[in-house]
């Protein structure tokens, strides 16, 4: 009877010793698998970058096996201890587990993103297309053999492996592998080091560790060095080299606010911008791409989803509107108080930057700004001004303005919402003094006037910057009318659309829109379906009478555009084409 129990325990522990090793081979066979990801978002450009690939890929699915096997194939062994019936079982688990990586693979190819909630949602509706092919029903079977062969020649070598005492090997260079990867991500974020932090997304349930908080608050210097910034080349940007031939350079002066809310703007509050609006060309349903600064501004400078901008950042490529004026003979000027523009100087690489050291009141840096800017010699060369004004961000005013009479809140506002509220128009009315003096500056340029991003009334700034209803990003649009006809636009639009309306109106690029932007004519009476706000990482998707928002986690909510939820399916044929051109642009 002992020996009975002796003799269970031995086959117990030999097929606990085997399972290990298969849980090893499966990770490997993972890694392989997951080779594609490289493929389908572009392989490091440097040492660093090809390190932390390789050693955070091996651990990474050497661990997400061992996970596997602790889950569903340990309790197995223990309850079921015969080697045929284990091996067979966990030849099937294995396969199971690396077709779902495969089909993750297949999604984030197609969409860019993993598989969460809604991915799974929208890939549903569109199986035919990801699973074309005899691949879905080949790849499967031959993953079962292989790893029903592995499985049973690892039983059968299984005590001379256990003699070497190579398994206390592996796992020291897995865990070594582990360690150095997250001192590597470590590093990499504190120092903006574009070709590591650039790998986040790439890998299924992948959550590397970061310190760059931690650095700051124990006064830790993480400023990027040029050195490290190098450029990857990850997207085709554009598809097609540009072809532009304006018969003559005109003046453009663009006009870009931080936080400032459409609905707020009246007669009342903005009387100089409003007639400005009334009298010329004006968009009535506007939107910014993100409701953050950099995101907002990425979308206006760019013209391209906020999916793109970690790739941009790595590619280090400077917005094409800028690139293009350049070409033309423009002279770029930026004036800027440099306001919450950390890590987006790439953005900048084509012009001249002025920038007002920041003061306590940011409505005063806008009233310097401004007065920079028109005190600046005008050549006879073609000039492209961005100016930036940044006062409504922190509800400043001038010291000693007088300034509007205080309105009643709407309803359902808490005190300090009140009290912000009324601080924000007068904070609009100072704005609105500024804009005026470069209105009147302007007569023969083509003045373009808009909103970086919305405001939400809060003091969390998470909130703020992760809030995707429309108080975040409706912001108003108007458009110097030239000798056109003005005219209001009802349609919705966005930010999207800024650059390829300048390209094709003023700069006269003859390429198609959809060379280099996910926008089109602001001009176009006929309005796009839906269109992106946010980042690869959280973001919605407005379309004419809903909004769809999607966590980092894939969670997502149908809302209104009051942002209460509602009932209703997702629209997935939209939805794709939302995510496929989130894809076009990349160099795989």
């Amino acid at each position: 009877m002992g020996n009975d129990k002796v003799r269970v325990k031995d086959k117990t522990s030999l097929l606990i010793n085997w399972g290990h090793w298969f849980c090893v081979f499966n990770g490997f066979l993972a890694v392989l698998i997951a080779s594609r990801y490289v493929i389908a978002m572009g392989s490091p450009t440097d040492f660093i970058g090809w390190l932390y690939l390789l050693t955070t890929g091996l651990s990474h699915f050497i661990f997400l096996a061992f996970i596997v096997y602790v889950v569903v194939i340990f309790p197995i062994t223990l309850l079921l201890p015969f080697s045929t019936i284990l091996r067979g079982t966990a030849a099937v688990i294995s396969t199971l587990a690396l077709s779902l990586l495969m089909f993750d693979v297949a999604v984030f190819n197609e969409y860019g993103v993993h598989l969460n909630p809604f991915s799974l949602s929208v890939a549903s509706s569109d199986l035919p297309s990801l699973l074309e092919g005899p691949k879905p029903i080949f790849l499967p079977l031959a993953i079962l053999v292989l790893e029903l062969v592995a499985a049973n020649w690892l039983w059968k070598r299984i005590r001379p492996i256990q003699k070497k005492n190579m398994g206390m090997k592996v796992v020291t260079f897995v865990g070594a592998c582990f360690v150095l990867s997250h001192g590597i991500h470590i590093w990499a974020d504190a120092y903006n080091v574009n070709s590591v932090t650039r790998q986040d997304p790439m890998f299924p349930l992948s959550y590397p560790a970061t310190a760059q908080q931690l650095f700051k608050d124990y006064g830790v210097a993480t400023n990027p060095n040029d050195s490290q910034a190098q450029a990857s080349q990850l997207l085709n940007y554009p598809l097609t080299p540009m072809q532009c031939q304006p018969q003559q350079l005109h003046n453009i002066t663009l006009v870009i606010v931080d936080n400032w809310r459409s609905d707020l703007v009246s007669v009342d509050s903005m009387p100089n911008y409003s007639r400005f609006a009334n009298n010329n060309h004006q968009w009535l349903n506007h939107y910014s791409g993100g409701p953050s600064v950099q995101s907002g501004l990425f979308s206006i400078l760019y013209g391209l989803q906020g999916s793109y901008q970690e790739a941009l950042e790595s590619d280090l490529q400077a917005p094409l509107l800028t690139q293009v004026t350049k070409t033309l003979g423009y002279q770029n000027h930026y004036w800027s108080s440099g306001h919450s523009e950390q890590n987006f100087n790439y953005a900048f690489a084509d012009i001249s930057k002025h920038i007002v050291d920041e003061q306590k009141n940011l409505a005063e840096n806008d009233i310097v700004i401004v007065t920079n800017y028109l005190q600046q010699q005008h050549p006879s060369t073609a000039q492209f001004n961005i100016i930036r004004l940044s006062g409504l961000s922190s509800y400043d005013v001038p010291a000693g303005q007088v300034g509007i009479a205080a309105v009643e809140a709407p309803s359902g506002y808490n005190t300090a919402k009140k009290v912000l509220f009324n601080q924000y128009r007068q904070a609009l009315f100072a704005l609105d003094k500024q804009l005026q003096r470069i209105i009147d500056a302007e007569p023969n340029s083509t003045l373009i006037i808009t909103g970086i991003n919305g405001m939400l009334f809060t003091v969390n700034s998470y909130d703020h910057e992760h809030d995707l209803s429309p108080e975040s990003l409706a912001v108003p649009l108007a458009w110097s009318k030239g000798s056109d006809v003005k005219n209001t636009f009802p349609q919705f639009s966005s930010h999207h659309s800024v650059v390829p309306t300048l390209m094709s109106k003023l700069l006269k690029c003859n390429n198609p829109s959809s060379d280099y932007s996910s926008g089109g004519d602001l001009f176009d009476q006929d309005s796009k379906p839906w269109w992106f706000a946010g980042n690869r990482h959280n973001f919605a998707i407005y379309q004419n009478n809903k909004i769809t928002v999607i966590d980092r986690h894939g969670r997502f909510e149908t809302l209104d555009y009051q942002f209460n939820p509602i009932e209703q399916e997702l629209d997935a044929p939209q939805l794709i084409k939302m995510m496929r051109e989130g894809k076009r642009f990349y160099r795989n």
